[in-house]
């Protein structure tokens, strides 16, 4: 609160443009609603009613309203009635009693207080609607435009709005906060201390591809989210240890050379201060011992774990001959092959666990899956 004289002058001033400047607007508004109104008065009359009972009507009312004047008057003013093509004089006096002119007087009246009502609504809606436009071109002109940078805002509502505006959002919500259309294929880190919603965020997400019938691909280390969305009917699960494994089928998910050596890379990763010769000579014999096995008839993973890590180095050379893993396991370098195969053992015994899932029902391969599935698919890892 201020009684400084300045600070007065100026709010007075401010204050005195304002109500002019909305007396100003208020009036051009209702002078276009009067004349509106009556517009529209004129039409509901014309649809409702004749121009005979209109024209009628009125006389019959200015002579009601005349009538307490009548006696005041020397010369009776005479009124030419028209009665479908006909004409009639009469008298103020016989207007007034005349029932078919009374009926007229009563058929203009209510079709003046229908046509009121009606014109009384539409200006009113009339009235609100272009007082929100007015409003919203104002709101629009007053606030700030950014033409560049940053904003930063700690009110998710504000961010959707900006994100809905420049047509950005997206279906998928994180509570009040739309994530930006198209991005949920791309990278998100949730970030946060135990219970803080990370898992809840997740199933969210979860719960929004099964609307949407997208593809998914879930690493449940904890089983949680197989207890909770797993279906099977239409979910795969690739867990070894899980009786509800898919039978994975190593040879139809890899069909050409190059798809093993990415398997055996996988497999088998180099190290960071070894020798890089020991893992990249195993990553050449599982991939060549894989991609050979691949027309046997009778090829399983307990048969290429075998080949790798069981049979005698001599019949491992005689299945690697001719191919590029050949050199190798060569007899003059025996010594070499056989701390080659102690190197390779430490990272195929991981296929052991793969043993007998090829019985678990048809062949399941990521590729054919991906290409085929349709509706809600999802596959959970563990």
């Amino acid at each position: 609160m201020s009684f400084n004289a300045k600070d007065m002058t100026q709010g007075g001033q401010i204050a005195s443009m304002r109500i002019r400047m909305f007396s100003q607007i208020a009036n051009i508004i209702l002078y276009c609603l009067f004349i509106f109104f009556w517009i529209l008065v004129g039409l509901v009359l014309w649809v409702k009613i004749s121009w005979q009972t209109f024209v009628n009507g009125c006389i019959y009312w200015w002579c009601t309203t005349l009538e307490g004047m009548r006696d005041l008057i020397r010369s009776q003013p005479v009124y030419e009635i028209q009665y479908y093509g006909k004409t009639f004089r009469m008298n103020a006096a016989q207007v007034l009693h005349d029932k078919y002119m009374i009926w007229c007087g009563e058929q203009l009246w209510s079709a003046f207080v229908l046509a009121s009502v009606v014109a009384l609504v539409i200006c009113l809606i009339t009235f609100f609607v272009v007082s929100w436009i007015l409003g919203r071109q104002g709101k629009q002109q007053s606030e700030n435009e950014i033409t560049g940078g940053r904003q930063l805002t700690d009110n998710p509502k504000e961010v959707a709005r900006m994100l809905k505006k420049d047509g950005k959002d997206s279906d998928i919500r994180i509570g009040d906060l739309p994530i930006i259309r198209d991005s949920e294929i791309q990278n998100f880190c949730l970030h946060g201390t135990v219970g803080a919603g990370k898992s809840e965020v997740i199933r969210r997400l979860a719960n929004y591809a099964r609307q949407r019938g997208d593809m998914v691909v879930i690493y449940d280390r904890s089983g949680e989210f197989v207890k909770s969305y797993y279906d099977p009917s239409i979910d795969k699960i690739l867990n070894p240890l899980d009786a509800r494994c898919a039978a994975w089928d190593l040879w139809k998910e890899c069909l050409t050379q190059p798809d093993f050596d990415n398997t055996a890379n996988t497999l088998i990763p180099m190290g960071t201060k070894e020798d890089p010769f020991w893992q990249g000579s195993g990553r050449t014999i599982f991939a060549e011992a894989a991609y050979l096995m691949r027309n046997d008839p009778n090829r399983s993973y307990s048969k290429l774990v075998d080949t790798l890590l069981s049979i005698k180095i001599e019949k491992l050379r005689t299945f690697l001959r001719n191919s590029p893993a050949a050199n190798l396991v060569e007899e003059k370098i025996e010594k070499t092959a056989i701390s080659i195969r102690a190197v390779l053992t430490n990272y195929v015994k991981a296929i052991r666990y793969l043993q007998g899932i090829e019985h678990n029902g048809e062949p399941f391969t990521i590729r054919d899956w991906m290409t085929a599935c349709r509706w809600h698919p999802s596959v959970k890892m563990r």
